[in-house]
């Protein structure tokens, strides 16, 4: 049973959500969403176990530091459905505002929370694996709009 928590064990790379979307370096998110905003200067990082026995708790860490000079609003997190049918989210903190299945490939909890220029925020998942197997999807994290996301696939084993 390793549960030790794995800095990139979800970041195992940032994909494109939309064809105008463009993604920056490993240190730092750039994202450009359709409406012709200014670039966003971010940076996300997840930590998460890469594998877990059934029935054991575990975390899931979004770490979003802004590094622009204005504020930045964390829209939203979205977790893919074939990511999360291995687990079940217990608590979410800080708490959500509201969550939606509306695209059925995802589970989103919304926050609208401000991040302050220069300033960290983190969103944890408390969960408990459910069901032996291997569970790969998607992890969106969406910075002011629902269509500013930095996705990272992921597996998680649960044994």
């Amino acid at each position: 049973m390793n549960t030790k928590l794995v800095r990139g064990a979800i970041v195992l790379g940032v994909f494109l959500i939309l064809p105008l979307i463009v993604v920056g370096t490993i240190t730092g998110l750039t994202l450009i969403n359709l409406v012709n905003q200014e670039p966003i200067d971010m940076s996300v990082e997840i930590l998460a176990p890469q594998t877990v026995a059934a029935g054991n708790e575990f975390t899931i860490e979004v770490i979003v530091e802004n590094r622009e000079q204005e504020p930045q609003i964390l829209d939203s997190i979205d977790v893919g459905s074939t990511f999360s049918a291995g687990f079940e989210i217990r608590e979410v903190i800080p708490p959500y505002e509201y969550t939606s299945s509306m695209i059925a490939e995802f589970q989103s909890f919304f926050f609208k929370q401000e991040i302050e220029p220069g300033e960290t925020l983190t969103v944890t998942f408390n969960a408990v694996a459910t069901q032996a197997g291997e569970y790969a999807g998607e992890i969106a994290v969406c910075i002011n709009t629902g269509v500013n996301c930095a996705i990272f696939n992921g597996v998680l084993v649960v044994e």
